[in-house]
C-alpha cells in the first residue's frame, strides 16, 4: 500500500500582521507531525510505502511529480483552519492526478470541524485527536476490508454518503513507545531556523499536553504526558548523526517544572552531547540554578509567553503568573545572557489602551532580545472562543 504525506504548499499566506521579509526569513520547522505519522505506521503497518511531501519547502511542482510517479493508494494532508484553502487546492491535484487515492485529513481544524470537514470535495476520511493509532488502524481496515465504526478518532462516509464521526479515543499514554519521527524520510538540510546556533535545526517534543489554563490556547488544561529523559536524548543523538545539532523543544510548554530542566541537563552532560537547544516556556518554572544549568548545558535561547503588561490581562487570561515573576526571570536571563523572545498579546479581554500601553512598556522595560507582538485571535476549539461566542461574537 501507497501513502503519500502532504504538508501542502502554499496557496494563501497568511500574514499575520507580520511583512513577508520576516515570513520569509524566519526559517523552516520539520512537519514533525507528519513524521510521527509516518514512523508509528513503519512499525505497525509494514506492508506501506510511505513518501513525504512538504509543499512549504518543494512548492507545488514536486508535489505533481510525486503524485504522478508515486501514484498512491491514499494521501494524508495536515489541515490547520488557517492553510484550509491550501489543503483544499492540493486536494483538487491530487484528485485530478489520481482520481482512485483516498483523502485523509488531520489536524487541528479536524478536531474542531470534523463534520464540515467531510462535506469538501474529495475528502474521504478525517482523524481527531492523536493520529499516530487511528490512521494505523485505517490502513489495516483498508487493507483488510474492516469496518471503519470500530476507529476510535475517525470520521468517514459510507456508500450512500451518510457521515459518520467515531469518538475521539484516549491518548496515548506512555510517550516512549511512540517511534522517533523518521527524519530520512524528508531533506533535513532543507530546515533551519535564522534565529538558530547551528546550521541545521529541528523541532522536537518532550512530551504532549498541557495542565495551565490559559484561555487562548487548545491545550489548555490537558495532562502533560512526558517522555523520559532517556528517550528524549536518544533521539537526539539520532539526529545529531544526521547532521542536527540544533534543538527546537516545540512543547506546548517545556518547563512544566523546574526539576525536568535539572534531570535534562544532568542527561546531557552525563552522555557529551554537544548541541544547541531552546525551548518554550513558563517563567514561574525556572530558577536562577536551573537557568544557569540550562545555559552551561546548550540551551541558547528560552521563549516565553508573557502576554501582558497588567495583572488584570494576566488574571483575565488565567495566565496563572505574576509580573514580579515576569521581570525577575527576565532579570536572570539577561545578567546570565540567555537570548529570549517574550510573546505579548495585545486585545485581551478587558483591556483598554492604556493597559496596552502598559503591555508596550513592559516589553521594553524587560528587555528581551525579541519581542513578538500579535492581536489576540480567538481560535475555535479554545476557552476563549466560548466566551466570544456567549458574547456574541461570530
Amino acid at each position: 500500500m501507497k501513502i503519500l504525506l502532504v504538508n501542502p504548499y502554499r496557496v494563501v499566506v497568511p500574514k499575520m500582521g507580520r511583512p513577508t521579509m520576516i515570513t520569509e526569513l524566519v526559517g523552516n520547522y520539520q512537519p514533525l507531525g507528519l513524521l510521527y505519522i509516518a514512523g508509528y505506521a513503519l512499525k505497525h503497518n509494514p506492508y506501506v510505502e510511505i513518501k513525504i511531501v512538504d509543499g512549504l519547502i518543494t512548492g507545488k511542482e514536486k508535489l505533481i511529480e510525486e503524485v504522478k510517479n508515486f501514484h498512491p493508494d491514499l494521501v494524508g494532508m495536515t489541515a490547520y483552519t488557517l492553510t484550509i484553502l491550501d489543503v483544499k487546492e492540493a486536494i483538487s491535484l491530487v484528485k485530478n492526478l489520481v482520481p482512485s487515492a483516498l483523502i485523509c485529513l488531520g489536524g487541528h481544524h479536524i478536531d474542531c470541524y470534523p463534520e464540515e470537514t467531510l462535506q469538501y470535495d474529495g475528502v474521504d476520511f478525517v482523524v481527531r485527536g492523536e493520529g499516530e493509532i487511528p490512521f494505523s488502524e485505517l490502513l489495516d481496515a483498508l487493507k483488510y476490508k474492516k469496518s471503519f465504526n470500530t476507529i476510535k478518532g475517525l470520521g468517514y462516509r459510507d456508500e450512500n454518503g451518510k457521515i459518520f464521526i467515531n469518538e475521539v479515543g484516549t491518548k496515548i499514554e506512555n510517550m516512549d513507545l511512540i517511534p522517533f519521527p523518521p527524519r530520512h524520510l524528508i531533506n533535513v538540510k532543507d530546515y533551519y531556523c535564522v534565529v538558530g546556533k547551528k546550521k541545521y535545526s529541528t523541532t522536537i517534543l518532550s512530551a504532549r499536553g498541557c495542565p495551565y489554563r490559559c484561555i487562548f490556547c487548545k491545550e489548555a488544561k490537558s495532562k502533560n504526558r512526558a517522555r523520559s529523559i532517556g528517550n528524549i536524548l536518544d533521539e537526539m543523538e539520532e539526529c545529531i548523526k544526521m547532521g542536527i545539532e540544533d534543538f527546537f523543544f516545540y512543547d506546548d510548554t517545556f518547563n512544566i517544572t523546574e526539576k525536568k530542566i535539572f534531570d535534562f541537563c544532568a542527561g546531557i552532560r552525563k552522555r557529551g552531547i554537544k548541541c544547541s537547544w531552546s525551548f518554550r516556556g513558563r517563567v514561574n518554572g525556572v530558577s536562577y540554578e536551573s537557568l544557569k544549568e540550562a545555559k552551561e548545558c546548550g540551551c541558547f535561547r528560552i521563549q516565553f509567553g508573557v502576554e501582558a503588561g497588567t495583572e488584570k490581562a494576566l488574571k483575565n487570561l488565567q495566565k496563572d503568573i505574576k509580573l514580579d515573576d515576569v521581570r525577575k526571570v527576565f532579570k536572570w536571563t539577561n545578567k546570565l545572557k540567555i537570548p529570549t523572545v517574550a510573546y505579548f498579546i495585545l486585545g485581551n479581554p478587558g483591556e483598554t489602551i492604556e493597559d496596552i500601553n502598559k503591555t508596550v512598556d513592559l516589553a521594553i522595560e524587560l528587555n528581551p532580545t525579541y519581542a513578538n507582538f500579535s492581536i489576540l485571535v480567538s481560535m475555535p476549539a479554545t476557552q476563549m472562543n466560548i466566551m466570544a461566542k456567549e458574547r456574541g461574537f461570530e
